[in-house]
């Protein structure tokens, strides 16, 4: 609003105030350019989409019949029909979806849905005012200019008190719709906490404490300390030399699996390749050529195989150093020795003298008893980071053992990389930021003046899909970099990581999406006359910074039509489905884990890239309203795309991170103390309380978990400490030397061939209708 009232009070050129365009616009061609190839790509998406849904329901339905999900979790198998699926997907209950997938994939639709309300709503106030008022507003502009802020004429500026007016009741109106819909996530949220199903886990009732003082080490000191009212605590305990002793171990597993297959397959193929030889000497009535490639010599029961079919490697730490040796002997040898290892050490860790990590996993009684002791020792401020209600495989286990002041160090020195990140990443984003208005610049940088003779629809393509495409591609590599910064600051949990991901994400895509972006495409409109006369540059920026609308009105085409589609087909998960999956997956492990795991989506990236369109559409909805019908129109679809991705993730509770401003640290809001505030008995009337989750929702087919007695003993134990030695999963063979595998390497490591075979042409397969009988079966503990 005060953007608002600054730009009212500014002078508008003269060259505006004549009526007379002084530049060239290439908005409309730069909207078409770039609406009808994205278009067309929806449409080859939606289209390819509509076809394969049915076939293949991995990808588009896994969690209709995924034998790794709970019943709770399995959602009713759609009809095989083109469209009427539409129709029972339509009928979705928002209480089914609460249920069966997760409360972060619940909010997520809701926050998409709340953007839609906003910007229906905003289009229904801005529209009607705005583009008739700045329709004939006498600036001169031309094509989608014309509807914007900047083709309000000099002597015309009465009419921006219409664009403050409609600014004050749109963004009371976003204030609103913020306030209610906060007051239904706590509501709900503490629904959920309260649920038999959460309050049973272990998790829930666990607090992770770090930094805990020397004298605090003991866990009957400890215990003492919080109040006595737990029933177990875990010691964190050093195990890094266990741990690289353990993921060695797999390494070596893997690597023994990969070789004995390998060795298999070889011999494998040699046969089929000799009975298609004899088959086709029989169809031609030939004799039957004799077998001179037998090795005699070998020591293996099969006389198929060679001595030079068993893999080998070289032993030195160094790329091509050392002597060649056998590499399934060498594995056996190596396996032996570390399984001696690590169970040796395992005894040393459980002892008393093991050195110990400041930090411990206390299991209260009750929810209450935890929440109550993070805010103790919160107001306090010792024995942080603190985490509740985090499951073990959340924990960042390297982290638990930094010090404070580390901490601390680590902290900054992130924050510092990353605010200089933003800084220099500017430099490319303004450059793009440029292309979209750089028809505006040929007046004064002389070679580029060869854009003038360009087709406006070329140029279309140039000035907004071009540089839509490039910014989306730009902006995707930061996420990585975020979550990498937020690891190394010292982050427990990896929800911590996320949240901190989110929270710089979301400022690189204002900063940069928004701002730079903003700043370079209206100066870029405005360079030749700032040259001719530098003293109006404020006053150019104030009409010039509108124009920025039209490449987001690009931006958002590219994303919401685009990419949204490309989400919808699922490309990368049917590419490895049909292609990529027959040249990656050589053994039957991975095929089983690319069977089994779900794909997730990263709240910490996937937040704060919407988060920005709605800061951009709220921005502009009085400056420029069309960017208002162009989220709206396009992200409606969106819930609906991301409702249907293969999986909705529920090991990041990033709705309850959210609420809390350090990662788990806070606790439970207490429910009727804010009821008794004035703001709640506001938003508590019977009109607002038609959707309340107290009303509406309730967490059913959710029962509380039980643990077995060592699942529960074993909860917050370092993963080396219980994770059990790996089985090999090798492939059966019709001439049994996986048999005589199995034999040798037997005491050594757990090895089967069970369920994994060669089919007719020599391709590995694995039974998935005995899938709760493959050997690498794991049972999943919900913590």
């Amino acid at each position: 609003m005060v953007s608002i009232t600054f730009y009212s009070t500014l002078q508008t050129p003269s060259a505006a105030g004549s009526g007379t365009s002084t530049t060239t616009s290439s908005s409309a061609s730069s909207l078409v350019s770039t609406l009808a190839p994205v278009a067309a790509l929806a449409a080859v998406y939606i289209i390819i989409f509509l076809i394969l849904r049915a076939k293949y329901l991995r990808v588009y339905q896994p969690r209709t019949f995924l034998p790794t999900l709970h019943e709770n979790e399995r959602r009713p198998q759609l009809p095989d029909g083109k469209f009427n699926w539409l129709v029972v997907f339509k009928s979705i209950h928002d209480e089914d979806i609460l249920n069966r997938q997760s409360l972060d994939g619940y909010f997520y639709l809701r926050f998409f849905r709340l953007l839609t309300k906003i910007c229906f709503v905003g289009c229904c106030i801005t529209f009607t005012v705005l583009f008739p008022v700045n329709a004939t507003g006498s600036g001169g502009q031309k094509e989608l200019d014309i509807l914007s802020f900047s083709n309000i004429a000099r002597k015309e500026k009465s009419r921006y008190y219409a664009h403050t007016f409609v600014a004050w009741i749109f963004l009371s109106f976003v204030m609103f719709m913020i306030t209610k819909e906060t007051i239904f996530f706590i509501n709900l949220r503490q629904n959920y906490m309260l649920s038999p199903f959460n309050e049973g886990k272990i998790s829930s009732r666990t607090v992770l404490f770090t930094s805990i003082p020397e004298e605090y080490m003991d866990p009957m000191r400890l215990g003492e300390v919080l109040g006595g009212v737990f029933d177990w605590i875990w010691m964190v305990k050093d195990c890094k030399e266990l741990t690289d002793k353990v993921e060695e171990r797999d390494a070596i597993a893997i690597k023994l699996e990969n070789a004995e297959i390998k060795l298999i397959k070889a011999v494998n193929d040699r046969r089929l390749k000799w009975e298609k030889k004899v088959a086709r000497a029989e169809r031609k009535g030939k004799p039957v050529p004799e077998r001179r490639d037998v090795d005699t010599q070998t020591r293996n029961i099969s006389e198929w195989m060679k001595a030079k079919d068993r893999p080998t490697h070289r032993s030195g730490k160094v790329p091509f150093g050392g002597e060649k040796v056998d590499t399934i002997g060498r594995c056996r040898e190596k396996l032996q020795t570390l399984n001696e290892q690590i169970e040796t050490q395992k005894q040393a860790i459980a002892g008393e003298e093991w050195r110990q990590i400041p930090a411990a996993f206390v299991e209260f009684r009750t929810q209450f008893h935890a929440n109550k002791s993070c805010r103790v020792w919160s107001a306090r401020n010792k024995m942080e980071p603190r985490a509740i209600g985090v499951a073990p495989k959340e924990i960042i286990w390297e982290n638990l053992e930094i010090k404070r002041n580390e901490r601390a160090l680590r902290v900054f020195a992130t924050a510092t990389f990353l605010t200089a990140m933003i800084i220099f990443w500017a430099v490319p984003v303004a450059v793009i930021g440029a292309i979209s208005n750089i028809n505006y610049l040929t007046a004064k940088v002389p070679f580029l003046s060869f854009i003038n003779s360009i087709p406006p629809v070329i140029l279309g393509i140039i000035t907004g899909l071009l540089p839509s495409v490039a910014l989306s591609i730009l902006m995707a590599l930061v996420p990585i970099v975020c979550r990498w910064m937020g690891k190394l600051s010292g982050e427990v949990t990896t929800p911590a990581v996320e949240l901190k991901c989110q929270n710089w994400y979301f400022a690189f895509q204002v900063i940069q999406v928004f701002f730079v972006t903003t700043l370079s495409s209206g100066a870029a409109s405005a360079v030749s006359r700032i040259i001719e006369d530098p003293s109006s540059a404020t006053t150019l920026l104030a009409q010039s910074l509108p124009k920025a609308s039209n490449f987001f009105i690009c931006y958002i085409i590219v994303q919401g039509l685009g990419i949204a589609a490309g989400n919808l087909i699922n490309i990368g998960a049917l590419f490895m489905l049909t292609i990529g999956g027959k040249f990656l997956d050589k053994s039957p492990r991975k095929m089983y884990n690319r069977y089994i795991t779900l794909a997730g989506l990263g709240w910490g990236s996937l937040y704060p890239k919407f988060c920005c369109l709605g800061v951009i559409a709220i921005s502009y909805s009085c400056i420029a309203p069309l960017l208002l019908v162009t989220v709206n129109s396009l992200y409606i679809m969106s819930p609906a795309i991301n409702m249907n991705d293969p999986a909705k993730p529920d090991d990041i509770p990033l709705t309850e991170v959210e609420n809390h401003a350090e990662g788990h640290r806070d606790c439970t809001v207490d429910s009727e103390a804010f009821r008794s505030g004035l703001l709640f008995k506001v938003f508590d009337s019977q009109i607002f309380r038609t959707d309340w989750p107290d009303d509406k929702f309730t967490f059913r087919n959710q029962e509380a978990p039980t643990y077995a007695e060592d699942a529960r003993a074993e909860a917050y134990f370092n993963p080396a400490m219980i994770r059990p030695a790996p089985i090999v999963w090798i492939v059966k063979d019709v001439m049994n030397i996986s048999a005589k595998e199995v034999q040798d390497t037997h005491g050594t490591i757990r090895i089967s061939d069970a369920h994994a075979t060669f089919n007719g042409v020599g391709d590995i397969e694995w039974d998935q209708e005995k899938f709760d009988r493959v050997p690498i079966g794991e049972d999943k503990i919900c913590y």
